[in-house]
């Protein structure tokens, strides 16, 4: 909705193959995209992809994604209408769901019209960029005198927590071994 889309319906679903099947073929009917969470990963309720696999016409473009948080991403397509399947954890969700989702939708509807809030400030640690991954790590900044103060914030991504303590995140691409501590880095606002 903050992003100007008309949400159509959401939906908590039991994890049975059949029940978001149905749901699944139902919002495909009437929705411009659908946007999943959970099951994408590789557990034994993980069935999603299983599900879209066997959608007619569903092409599965991506299952993993070279970033953390946010690995287990799904981007499929089916009757010309794009479907991502976010991660289960929290921090993982609203990432990918930043970076990924609300990009495309800005670029489909608005041409790219709204930007991000980034500000800029110095990160008080060093923090280390996962190997081979474009790595997003959760930050709050606080405005000191001399600007503002980047400072980490830890956790694992299905802590809610995270979320609650940080108010944005810095991005590392997959050459970047990490940030060492009072670089000048851009830090991309949660909002």
């Amino acid at each position: 909705k903050e992003l100007g889309g008309e949400v159509s319906e959401i939906k908590i679903l039991k994890d049975d193959f059949q029940i978001i099947k149905k749901n699944i073929e139902e919002v495909l009917e009437k929705s411009d995209m659908l946007v999943l969470s959970g099951g994408s990963s590789a557990g034994e309720k993980d069935m999603t992809v299983t599900i879209l696999e066997e959608l007619e016409g569903a092409k599965i473009l991506a299952h993993g994604l070279a970033i953390k948080p946010g690995k287990p991403t799904i981007v499929a397509k089916a009757n010309n209408k794009l479907i991502i399947g976010l991660p289960g954890h929290p921090v993982s969700a609203i990432v990918v769901f930043k970076v990924l989702v609300e990009k495309w939708i800005k670029e489909q509807f608005y041409d790219n019209e709204q930007s991000e809030i980034v500000v800029k400030g110095k990160i008080t640690e060093n923090i280390k960029s996962a190997e081979g991954k474009e790595t997003y790590h959760m930050v709050k900044h606080e405005n000191h005198q001399d600007g503002y103060a980047v400072i980490p914030v830890y956790g694992k991504s299905g802590a809610i927590g995270l979320l609650m303590n940080s108010d944005g995140y810095v991005k590392t691409s997959v050459s970047d071994e990490g940030v060492l501590k009072g670089e000048l880095v851009d830090v991309n606002l949660l909002k």
